[in-house]
């Protein structure tokens, strides 16, 4: 017996609030959060996140991590993470969603996920700081542009969205996150990472994404390095927990079972593995769980 999935939202299952209702959403966090209760629950959606909260306390859970929430903690989603957050009534800020392909044809990065804010779980940025003013600038030029029919305003808000992500980048390189590295050909890393969705389950091995990508293994472990600044074994494996929480949390077949369908031959080992990457067996952090998901 299953639990069903999370349920995933798009940008069009909120109330329209720019020009551009089915790529982009712009509210202030407290009305966001008063409209749309449904998001306390754990959910994913297919689009990227950004909040920044201003004002309340609570809890902010990403892919079965927990973060706390204070003024000046900014967040940043990718498209398929799951979170949900316990907030302070009070609690307010700014929140805006955007699709894959919102700054497609405005970046080098071809990608928003390789900017560093979407590689790290948040920022905090010190409250009455030039960056926390200029953050607050930023979320106000958006609001002003995605909220009113001008000419061209779809741009602007685009460069306002692409100039929040910069300075929050550089923030984080100032504090010795090392950036990702453009490839020379986009399409390497967006074809390994398409082929480590479609294959985590039933390989595990560099070897096998090497051999389906057309390169060696050095080359794959070259390209996982200057992308996510881990190792090829590390990339794969990575996303192999990340699915096991996931499944752990919704899924009350044996663990047993659950180990086989993640690729796993001995569901000991399973086990074994789980618990020195998470501390806790999977039996033990299903419980964990219950009382929160």
């Amino acid at each position: 017996m299953k639990k069903s999935q999370f349920p995933i939202y798009s940008i069009p299952d909120f109330d329209k609030q720019s020009q551009e209702p089915e790529v982009f959403y712009y509210s202030d966090l407290l009305s966001h959060c008063q409209k749309h209760q449904f998001i306390q629950k754990s959910h994913k959606h297919d689009f990227f996140l950004i909040v920044y909260f201003t004002k309340g306390i609570g809890t902010h859970q990403i892919d079965f991590e927990d973060y706390p929430v204070n003024p000046g903690m900014l967040f940043c989603l990718r498209p398929g993470q799951v979170h949900n957050w316990n907030l302070s009534e009070e609690t307010d800020g700014y929140i805006l969603l955007f699709n894959t392909t919102f700054l497609s044809n405005y970046s080098t990065f071809g990608n928003s996920i390789h900017f560093p804010v979407f590689q790290n779980p948040f920022i905090q940025i010190p409250e009455n700081s030039n960056l926390d003013l200029q953050v607050k600038e930023v979320f106000q030029k958006i609001k002003f542009e995605s909220s009113r029919q001008q000419w061209l305003g779809g741009e602007l808000t685009r460069i306002s969205v692409l100039e929040l992500l910069i300075v929050c980048s550089r923030e984080l390189i100032k504090s010795g996150h090392k950036p990702a590295l453009i490839p020379p050909n986009q399409s390497e890393i967006i074809v390994a990472e398409q082929l480590l969705e479609s294959s985590f389950k039933l390989h595990h091995e560099v070897s096998y994404y090497a051999r389906e990508l057309g390169i060696g293994a050095k080359k794959l472990n070259e390209l996982t390095q200057s992308q996510f600044n881990i190792s090829a074994h590390s990339w794969i494996m990575d996303r192999v927990m990340l699915e096991a929480k996931r499944v752990l949390s919704y899924d009350i077949s044996p663990i047993q079972e659950i180990a086989i369908s993640l690729g796993f031959d001995d569901p000991s080992y399973f086990s074994r593995w789980f618990k020195k990457g998470t501390g806790c067996t999977p039996d033990q952090f299903r419980k964990k769980l219950q009382n929160v998901i």
